[in-house]
């Protein structure tokens, strides 16, 4: 948890306030509050309190407008100003007594809830940085007041932190992974800001935020969040076909597993900082059938029997690949099994490879 300095508060605080003195829209009073929260204590805190419902809708509404030239150059604007939101509810959090420290807690995730609310009764057909910014914000200010995050899947773990987690989650996937992998391969310009990179950006915080409270040796006993909750976000995306639902899956596996590279300060290793997860895997096996039937003859033609075949050997090779490149440790999955071992792929491996 970052703690400022009352000096450092106050530096932020007067950035935020000059730098949205000029915004013109009629919100522009909650950025002068800014100066009143300089003064700390239970004041400051009140202050904040004020400002926070009113500060929430402006941002959503700058983040829902039409883009233009003047949203975009104000988008650094609301950058600063949700960084510094964080940093002073951060501080009151933990410096203010109790019983007031519990309720702006629980005033803020108040508000948090009903910003939430209102960008999930969104219709969005594209996802762009600004809306993006607003999820980011929600989770990042979770973190400040305290938001249990790495028990965002159980059933006793707060009702914000599920449905903030998710929600950015599934905008994530609504973007798509695959445009989010595209713009990598296609060596785009790091140094260009674009939606891409930043839903990459986001992969591997999610990936870090979700680790927050979990070790290895919890492995065999509970299941990493992240896993949990990109299952829960896969479930909610729409798809044309199982196949193409399972292909999902699985690039979803790859690509979550190349962003678990990145260390939280974005160094890279070679290995995964993700336990295995074969759940998943299981998932997308159980959208097909590929093991061999008595009256497979009558089903299915040559053709597709041999289009069957030549799937499952392709599954295998991306269950080896896992083990081999990401390090996940073979364990038995009902799921796995009941569809691989009588394939004719597995039957021919099997002859050749016992184990």
């Amino acid at each position: 948890m970052f703690r400022c300095s009352d000096l450092y508060r106050k530096n932020l605080a007067s950035r935020a306030t000059r730098s949205c003195i000029r915004y013109s829209h009629p919100t522009a009073s909650s950025f002068h509050q800014c100066n009143r929260i300089q003064t700390g204590g239970r004041y400051g805190i009140q202050a904040l309190r004020e400002m926070l419902p009113n500060l929430f809708d402006c941002y959503f509404d700058f983040a829902t407008a039409l883009p233009d030239l003047e949203g975009e150059g104000l988008r650094p604007t609301w950058i600063l100003v949700a960084h510094v939101v964080a940093q002073l509810v951060s501080h009151y959090i933990t410096q203010v007594d109790e019983p007031h420290s519990t309720s702006f807690r629980k005033f803020t995730e108040e508000q948090l809830l009903r910003l939430v609310d209102k960008i999930g009764k969104l219709s969005l057909k594209f996802i762009e940085r600004p809306i993006l910014g607003v999820c980011w914000f929600v989770v990042d200010l979770s973190l400040c007041i305290g938001t249990q995050l790495a028990s965002v899947i159980s059933a006793t773990s707060p009702k914000s932190s599920k449905t903030e987690i998710i929600l950015l989650m599934v905008l994530l996937l609504q973007f798509g992974l695959r445009k989010t992998i595209e713009s990598l391969q296609n060596d785009a310009d790091l140094n260009e800001p674009s939606t891409s990179l930043y839903t990459a950006e986001l992969w591997v915080c999610l990936i870090h935020v979700l680790s927050l409270g979990f070790s290895e040796g919890q492995t065999a006993s509970k299941k990493h969040p992240f896993w949990l909750t990109l299952k829960e976000g896969l479930q909610n995306q729409p798809f044309l076909t199982p196949f193409a639902r399972s292909e999902d899956i699985w690039f979803a596996i790859f690509a979550v597993c190349a962003f678990s590279q990145f260390s939280p300060r974005g160094m890279t290793t070679s290995s995964s900082r993700l336990p295995a997860y074969w759940d998943l895997v299981a998932d997308s096996m159980k959208l097909l059938t590929l093991r061999v039937l008595p009256n497979d003859a009558e089903r299915f033609t040559q053709q597709e029997r041999w289009k069957r075949d030549q799937y499952a050997a392709i599954v295998t090779i991306r269950c080896y690949h896992l083990v081999d490149q990401w390090q996940w440790k073979l364990t038995y999955v009902p799921g796995i099994s009941r569809n691989l071992q009588n394939s004719t792929v597995c039957q021919s491996l099997a002859r050749e490879r016992p184990e």
